[in-house]
């Protein structure tokens, strides 16, 4: 482990501590969203955690944030085309240096990323270790100076990214990141992680020590066994903030999330909450 990297990554922009609202959680969070969170995004493989965390970020890019975007499941090119798809209109963004993906896929395939310069990205050629993906994500915040101070860091996904390094690496990299750019500068770090995987529960049950906040998302378990797949998404913990902690139906509509307010399913409630009570134990909450 390296030592004395203390004042490594230290910039104080002047920025707000907290924004007004995420309007893409309507109103499920009740007050200012604090800017010194680091955020888990957490849910089984297909939910949409991917979709989610990009339409995050747009909200944050047309809000006047300054977006990186760590690119590590899939390629940006990849990551971009989604987002066009989801009609999340990132282009001028991109050419305007105020969304930046930082390729961290493309190494493992041997792919020239760097080379492609109708697509500008920032190619991480082998992360030797997690403390050079620090240096990157704070030259790359430190060079916007320019721009707008407010910005925000994308992590798709932390599980990929975590598969490479141990876990006491991992986690010293969430440390690392959560004190130098939440707590330091105010600049809210958004990260996926995919459960199910024995292989990380530990080291998912650790981060979630340690994370601000954390957005779960499911199947409902009540029509997961009828066969039918409804998804469910609830903010379990927010720091600082008055939030509503409930199971709460979304849709994907057109590439947008969207929370259903106040719908209401024809189930046996005592049956339902028999299947809650068990699907709450089998995740260790």
């Amino acid at each position: 482990m390296e030592v004395g990297i203390k004042n490594q990554y230290s910039f104080a922009p002047k920025i707000p501590k907290s924004i007004s609202k995420i309007g893409l959680f309507g109103d499920l969070i009740k007050g200012r969203f604090p800017l010194n969170s680091l955020v888990l995004i957490s849910g089984e493989g297909g939910i949409s955690k991917s979709l989610i965390i990009q339409n995050l970020c747009h909200e944050l890019l047309r809000n006047r944030f300054r977006c990186v975007y760590l690119c590590v499941d899939e390629h940006p090119i990849s990551v971009y085309q989604n987002m066009i798809l989801a009609n999340l209109k990132v282009k001028n963004y991109i050419n305007s240096n105020k969304l930046i993906f930082v390729d961290c896929f493309s190494y493992k395939l041997k792919l020239n990323s760097g080379s492609n310069s109708d697509f500008p990205t920032v190619y991480i050629q082998y992360p030797a270790n997690l403390h050079e993906i620090l240096d990157i994500l704070s030259n790359l915040i430190k060079n916007g100076s320019t721009f707008p101070a407010k910005s925000a860091i994308f992590i798709d996904s932390f599980t990929e990214l975590a598969s490479r390094y141990d876990i006491n690496s991992s986690l010293d990299f969430i440390k690392n990141i959560r004190y130098e750019f939440c707590k330091k500068s105010f600049i809210p770090v958004f990260l996926t992680f995919h459960f199910g995987i024995k292989l990380y529960e530990d080291l998912e049950q650790i981060i979630e020590y340690h994370a601000d906040g954390i957005f779960d998302l499911r199947y409902d378990p009540y029509y997961l066994q009828k066969g039918t797949l409804v998804k469910q998404f609830r903010i379990r913990k927010l720091k600082g903030v008055d939030h509503d902690s409930s199971w709460h139906y979304f849709k994907i509509i057109n590439g947008k999330f969207f929370v259903i307010d106040g719908k209401k399913l024809e189930v046996d409630e005592f049956k339902y909450q028999d299947i809650n009570e068990k699907w709450s134990e089998d995740r260790k909450y």
